[in-house]
């Protein structure tokens, strides 16, 4: 194709756009993005009614049904007429001279709730967000959210009456839109009862026994609550009893049949996993060692083939402390959000055995045995078979192994050599990132970690480009009647994501390509799971099967503090229990990098064996990480360009190079 047909049929694409996308497009390529709360990035709908009343609500909805929310105005302006030039067009320096600001009386642009479906939206984006005030124009990803608050933010509002489907969420990230979008979910199915039997392994539970050959069973999650006073072991166990009975995952098991390894649900065990460890007589200062020897100990009991794979340990303590209890689970069974519902609920039963009440639970959602099975027959489904050119472009290669600093072997990754590098922001710069850095970019704090880290590793490598393991929630919208908000169970995605960078070593350039490449996967990528591991025997499991691992793994878990939510009855201690992981296990990646903002702060570890890197050279690493946040950071003011790719203008359907050249034509038409 030459240059002239290329021109005319980009010029042809640029005429096909509608207004409101060409004036958005040419908006955020002028630069025009002002920080949160001034010079808001919006969009205004100058109308012109028939008889000279328009009602707004109703030209929003009519707009919500032909666009995505973030292209649905802010602000309606109701005009007699709209202003023309002698030729008939459009006179747009007039609409730009139009008074349509209509200020709230304390000087914000917070609009407020209108009616009660977003009344009931902004109470819960406040208290999961942590949020004083919101607008219900605010974008969900622009005032700190991330992919896994909004499946609390989903269960809260569907609990709430609020029946948004997922994958709206993410088309009408603001109040106003999800509470249009609202009413329309279909019926879920669920199972009420216990759920036994069998389930297909899911991807992850494949992933795992694929890289943890060595000592499976202890590949353990932990954490350690102090319970209220008179939380005897008795009153444990029955909260052991509704937990298990609720969360049928509690009771999976994973023996071996015909060579591989099965998953089973067991019925309510004979004898609760429950533990009772009298340290009334203990010295104070010994309680504390004593704690962490028993869970050395129960760490280590796990049995793979009969179960069960959780543990309950109940600790009396001296005179004057209240009991802890210690809860162990594989992680076969539980993933990041699963914690926080064990937790809530854990905590809940507590209140209510505390107070005398009735145990209730909230209804079940849709159980992990009905969603396995769902995606195993999903995987031969045509679209998620069209993945497969995507993600073979996605592959490692032979030549993406990492560097070390010592002769590398398997042998020299085990757990027991592993050691930590951690650097944190400050509050300030945190939010700033959050907020200010996101909303100026149009990028998720995921994305902009990810620009980092692949400037950082293809500076280390001197290669243009880096191969890393991704990790997602896994709770994709992939079913109208499955919502798996409120079920337990490990449903995390791990998939390859390559980023090829210019020439460029500016972290805001990189931010593009990041941009770019991750908007492309499909589903939050739980495709290339499915396609591996649950199409055995086909050709593009066979091909992703023996493609080279990636041996550096991000993962980004989001604002913790966010995601558990507050506990009424129980307080979650710190748990920094090494046995979780056998010392003799083999770790599956060389390099891990685990990002969370935790108390207002963003914290990004790094983990590598003592075996194969030097302390300094990860520290190198980790400092370079954080002085190319801090560029975004120092550089996020009006002075500074955003970074605007094809993958903020979906509907256009344009790569990268189209979107490139189509900015300069208009670019150039703008100044004619």
């Amino acid at each position: 194709m030459g240059m002239e047909t290329t021109e005319r049929t980009l010029q042809e694409r640029l005429n096909a756009l509608s207004p409101g996308q060409r004036a958005e497009l040419a908006r955020r390529l002028s630069g025009n993005a002002g920080p949160r709360r001034t010079e808001r990035d919006a969009l205004i709908a100058f109308v012109v009614g028939r008889n000279g009343a328009v009602d707004e609500d109703a030209v929003r909805a009519r707009l919500r049904d032909r666009l995505p929310d973030y292209m649905v105005p802010r602000d309606i302006v109701v005009l007699d007429s709209l202003p023309r030039l002698p030729n008939g067009k459009i006179d747009r320096n007039a609409l730009h001279a139009v008074d349509w600001t209509q200020p709230e009386p304390d000087g914000s642009d917070i609009v407020a709730p209108r009616n009660e479906a977003e009344r009931t939206l902004s109470d819960i984006w406040c208290d999961v967000l942590g949020l004083d005030s919101v607008s219900i124009h605010d974008d969900f990803f622009e005032v700190g959210g991330d992919s896994l608050i909004s499946i609390r933010i989903l269960s809260r509002a569907n609990q709430a009456g609020l029946k948004i489907r997922p994958e709206l969420f993410f088309e009408y990230p603001t109040i106003a839109g999800q509470a249009a979008a609202s009413g329309g979910a279909t019926v879920v199915t669920a199972e009420p009862g216990l759920v036994t039997g069998t389930m297909p392994l899911m991807p992850i539970q494949h992933w795992f026994f694929e890289r943890i050959p060595v000592d499976p069973q202890q590949w353990n999650q932990s954490a350690l609550y102090t319970a209220p006073e008179g939380f005897s072991a008795d009153r444990l166990e029955r909260s052991v009893q509704h937990l298990m009975k609720h969360h049928d995952a509690l009771r999976l098991r994973f023996p071996m049949a015909g060579g591989k390894r099965q998953a089973t649900f067991d019925d309510m065990p004979a004898e609760l996993p429950v533990v009772h460890v009298d340290l009334s007589g203990a010295d104070p200062s010994d309680v504390e060692g004593e704690i962490v020897k028993t869970a050395e100990k129960y760490h280590a009991r796990f049995d793979l083939e009969t179960g069960p794979l959780v543990c309950f340990v109940h600790f009396t303590l001296p005179a004057g402390q209240d009991a802890k209890v210690l809860v162990i689970v594989h992680h076969l069974l539980v993933d990041a959000v699963s914690w926080c519902l064990l937790s809530e609920h854990f905590d809940l039963i507590c209140g209510q055995i505390m107070s005398g009440e009735a145990i209730a639970l909230p209804d079940k959602t849709t159980s992990l045995q009905q969603w396995a099975m769902r995606l195993k027959n999903r995987a031969e489904a045509q679209d998620i078979q069209s993945e497969a050119a995507y993600w073979r472009g996605n592959l490692a290669e032979e030549g993406d192994r990492l560097p070390t600093d010592f002769p590398a072997e398997v042998t020299d990754n085990r757990f027991a050599d592993t050691e930590y590098v951690s650097r944190s922001l400050d509050e300030e710069a945190t939010q700033t990132l959050l907020q200010d850095v996101c909303q100026r970019h149009r990028a998720q704090i995921d994305e902009i970690l990810m620009a980092a880290l692949a400037g950082t590793v293809c500076a280390w490598t001197g290669r243009p480009s880096v191969t890393f393991d991704l990790e997602g929630h896994g709770r994709e919208a992939m079913f109208d009647d499955m919502d798996v908000s409120h079920t337990v169970g490990w449903f995390t995605t791990v998939f390859p994501v390559r980023i090829a960078l210019g020439q460029s070593d500016e972290t805001a350039d990189h931010l593009a390509s990041v941009k770019d490449r991750l908007r492309r996967i499909a589903n939050g990528g739980i495709g290339y799971g499915l396609l591996r591991d649950m199409m055995p025997g086909t050709e593009i499991s066979d091909a992703l099967r023996q493609a080279p691992r990636s041996e550096l793994l991000f993962n980004y878990l989001g604002q913790v503090d966010l995601l558990a939510g507050e506990l009424k009855h129980l307080r979650l201690e710190d748990d920094q229990f090494t046995a979780a992981r056998s010392p003799r296990g083999i770790r599956a990646y060389v390099l891990e990098v685990n990002a969370r903002i935790s108390c207002g702060r963003l914290r990004v570890d790094w983990s590598y064996a003592s075996r194969l890197h030097n302390r300094d050279t990860v520290l190198g690493l980790a400092n370079d990480f954080m002085a190319r946040l801090q560029s975004l950071i120092g550089s996020h003011g009006e002075e500074s360009q955003p970074v605007v790719t094809a993958a903020d203008f979906p509907l256009a359907n344009l790569d990268q190079d189209e979107f490139a050249a189509l900015a300069q034509l208009l670019d150039e038409d703008n100044k004619q």
